[in-house]
């Protein structure tokens, strides 16, 4: 994992330019004969070599010879008193990978800019990836000295830094307490600890300590929250209700606080509870543009779009949020299936993050449209107005290709996108799900054992994999290896609960397929999963119920392959 370095400015720079002499002049030379004049230059006079070394570092680096411009670097960072240098030094080795010489600049930065809190995180961070603990300690406590006034974010601090480096997560407790051995237990240390142990999964550690901390400051809203947090994750729901009844009871009118509880509902899924802290929010704020978003995104996702509609009009009418009002009032109006109202407000949507999804929405109802030519010259359009979203919007293109059975032409697209993203695993699953519809099961095949073997926990792969094999030859016991890995990984997918039916069914356990298969049905109702669960309770004598089954998706999918040809080959009545 790299660190994200601020991006420097280099005075040196200029002063190196300077003592050369073109300082307004373009380097033109090639990069070796520069080379060449700067080191001669730089034998007769000190100062010339710093300023060899800065602009020989920085032609490196334009050009991308990222361990040259390390290299370079590093030797001025070690020649000059400047700590932008140094920064920029330990930036170039960060980014060319050279533990060594980020090592050197981090410790050259720290020296030079001994008030800088950056400085030592960087220095602290890599003494952590290096296993040299006593480093990192000794680096946390000069940092953690820094800044007295505030000791709440500078424990923080620490403990956020000892949580960043997998390498070191097994010591982090034990090195957050030499970091802040000596120190008189307060409300913001316990807090820190508890923060922490949190982060690097030590829940009992964080349970004391959040109990620490509101022992010694009751009421504290970060250490409610936390301990909030705690109670999410181990599902003690009835205690999280409690925690937020006693917040509630202490504030009631506190907006921050339901907006706060709102968020981080979401993010442990409880919707219903998340639903009423930010509908009571409304009753603090009837206007609250974070409130009647979040409420928006909720009904949305709950399929409720008449009530999310009245939200996101009433942020639109007020002016605010409105690229992403936009973006979703579009998908009510698709869902709705009011294309024209849906386009228009795809088209209002002119910034921010949703500008790429709006227009890949109107692609895909071009493409709907059975206009596929003009909605492939739009997606064109799209990767040269956007190109760091190509990679997104090749494998785009090949979806609806594929959606259009127009495999030819997908298959196209996707050799493409990986003539340019060899390594992509999405790009390498449309292209084997294509191949295996054109009838090319060995390069189907291909393709996604080199995903399963670049990506072993990619759920996805294993299961089109295994359902591929039960399909096409006799390997079931792969097969079902493979499916059931899937299945561990996502026990709720019903596409992967289908599969390992499907299998166990091929290999003659019917009574196990009809439990996998009636659950997937349960779930999804999926033509195929059709095909197969009815196929299944045929076989059992259940011949009314299966037709049912059958008939329940043969009327949304009239056409589906597999499900005609289930039920031509059992049941020639349909």
């Amino acid at each position: 994992m790299k660190l994200t370095i601020i991006k420097p400015i280099i005075p040196a720079l200029g002063l190196a330019l300077g003592l050369l002499g073109c300082a307004s002049q373009p380097v033109e030379a090639p990069l070796e004969t520069e080379f060449d004049r700067l080191w001669q230059a730089s034998a007769e006079n000190p100062d010339v070599e710093l300023g060899a070394a800065v602009l020989a570092g920085e032609l490196a680096a334009q050009r991308g010879m990222r361990d040259e411009a390390a290299e370079h670097y590093a030797r001025a960072a070690a020649l000059s008193a400047d700590p932008l240098t140094a920064q920029r030094a330990t930036q170039l080795a960060l980014q060319a990978e050279n533990a060594d010489l980020a090592d050197l600049a981090a410790a050259r930065w720290v020296e030079l800019d001994a008030e800088n809190s950056g400085a030592y995180e960087i220095a602290a961070r890599l003494a952590l990836r290096a296993s040299d603990h006593q480093r990192a300690v000794h680096l946390l406590r000069q940092m953690l000295s820094l800044d007295e006034s505030d000791e709440q974010a500078a424990l923080v601090s620490v403990a956020e830094i000892l949580s960043l480096e997998p390498e070191a997560s097994q010591q982090a407790l034990g090195l957050f307490d030499q970091v802040t051995a000596g120190q008189a237990l307060s409300a913001a240390h316990a807090y820190a600890r508890g923060l922490l142990a949190y982060r690097v999964d030590e829940q009992d550690a964080a349970r004391a300590a959040v109990a620490d901390a509101l022992a010694l400051r009751p009421e504290w809203r970060p250490a409610q929250l936390l301990g909030l947090r705690l109670q999410l994750q181990a599902e003690n729901l009835s205690a999280a209700e409690q925690l937020i009844r006693d917040m509630h009871v202490a504030d009631p009118k506190n907006l921050e606080l339901r907006l706060s509880l709102g968020s981080l509902l979401l993010e442990f899924e409880q919707i219903d509870m998340a639903r009423r802290e930010f509908t009571n929010a409304l009753k603090i704020d009837a206007d609250n543009a974070a409130a009647l978003y979040a409420l928006g995104l909720i009904e949305m996702d709950l399929g409720n779009y008449e009530a999310a509609e009245k939200r996101f009009t009433r942020l639109q009418n007020r002016g605010e949020r409105l690229s992403d009002t936009s973006y979703y009032l579009g998908r009510i109006a698709e869902e709705r299936g009011d294309i024209l109202r849906a386009m228009q407000f795809y088209r209002e949507v002119r910034d921010g993050r949703r500008v790429i999804d709006a227009a890949v929405r109107q692609a895909v109802i071009i493409s709907r449209q059975g206009n596929m030519e003009a909605a492939r010259s739009y997606l064109e359009t799209l990767r040269l107005r956007f190109p760091q979203q190509e990679l997104r919007l090749w494998q785009i293109e090949g979806e609806l290709l594929f959606r259009a059975n127009q495999d030819d032409e997908a298959l196209v697209v996707y050799q493409q996108g990986l003539a340019q993203y060899p390594e992509d695993h999405d790009l390498l699953y449309g292209r084997a799900i294509v191949y295996e519809r054109m009838g090319d099961v060995s390069a189907a095949e291909a393709d996604l054992r080199t995903i399963v073997a670049e990506a072993p926990d990619d759920a996805r792969a294993l299961n089109a994999l295994g359902y591929m094999l039960t399909n096409h030859g006799d390997s079931f016991a792969e097969a079902e290896t493979l499916i059931r890995r899937a299945l561990a990984l996502t026990p709720d997918d019903p596409a992967v609960i289908d599969s390992l039916g499907w299998v166990l069914f091929r290999q003659g356990d019917i009574e196990q397929a009809r439990v996998y298969l009636e659950r997937a049905w349960g779930q999804l109702k999926d033509p195929e999963v059709a095909a197969h669960f009815g196929e299944v309770l045929w076989l059992q004598g259940e011949h009314e119920r299966a037709r049912h089954v059958w008939n329940e998706a043969l009327i949304e999918n009239p056409t589906h392959r597999v499900l005609r040809e289930t039920v031509r080959r059992l049941d020639t009545a349909l």
